[in-house]
């Protein structure tokens, strides 16, 4: 049974009050199916006409881009079912929260971006068949080998890549460090193109159709 009735007035197919519990005189072995129609019950008890009905909770169906649920309820009898049915009232998102949604939208969306662009520049990239780490400590210290070998074009460095040690000339090291760089400011390129095209976008579905997967350096 229902925690929650509300008293119908038959004749008018009415709610009569707000809902909730049963009075205490018809609280215990009354099922709903005698408590639909109280015309059986002693004249004295007022509720010749009258029955109570359960309240039976329904989900709203809306679209949260463009809607809300607005805190309120309606209730309608469904007199085949004897039963209340409460259902959440629905209402178009204003202008203001439009924009303010599409906001939230823009800085999550941004966000997502430069988790991915974070990812992709700190995974590696492969130059001339090298696999080289791009973390920010190896691009520490391949920033400092190419000084080295600006300084001394000649010199010869031993180097651990991601797949094992390689001898590497001055200029090697040099054509490493500028692809790294490179790498990385593909990646914040890519970043700002995610970045623009989120802020152009009009609408929530708009921003969530930007791409963020697509069109970073191949790794």
């Amino acid at each position: 049974m229902s925690n929650l009735y509300c008293k119908i007035d038959l004749a008018r197919l009415a709610i009569v009050g707000a809902p909730g519990p049963l009075p205490s005189e018809l609280r215990g072995t009354l099922s709903d199916a005698d408590l639909a129609d109280l015309s059986w019950t002693d004249e004295t008890l007022g509720l010749h006409g009258y029955g109570f009905w359960p309240v039976e909770r329904a989900a709203a169906t809306y679209d949260p881009a463009t809607q809300r649920l607005s805190g309120e309820v309606s209730r309608l009898p469904d007199a085949d079912r004897r039963v209340v049915v409460e259902t959440p009232l629905v209402v178009e998102l204003t202008d203001e929260e439009l924009a303010a949604r599409l906001t939230v939208a823009k800085a999550e969306r941004k966000a997502a971006a430069t988790a991915k662009r974070w990812e992709v520049e700190v995974a590696g990239t492969i130059v001339n068949g090298i696999p080289v780490a791009t973390d920010d400590r190896s691009k520490t210290l391949i920033l400092g080998k190419r000084a080295q070998a600006q300084a001394d074009p000649d010199m010869t460095f031993r180097w651990k890549a991601v797949n094992g040690w390689v001898e590497l000339s001055g200029a090697q090291i040099i054509a490493i460090a500028d692809a790294v760089a490179d790498h990385v400011q593909a990646c914040f390129d890519r970043e700002g193109e995610l970045h623009d095209a989120i802020d152009a976008a009009k609408d929530a579905a708009a921003v969530l159709a930007v791409d963020i997967t697509a069109g970073w350096p191949v790794q």
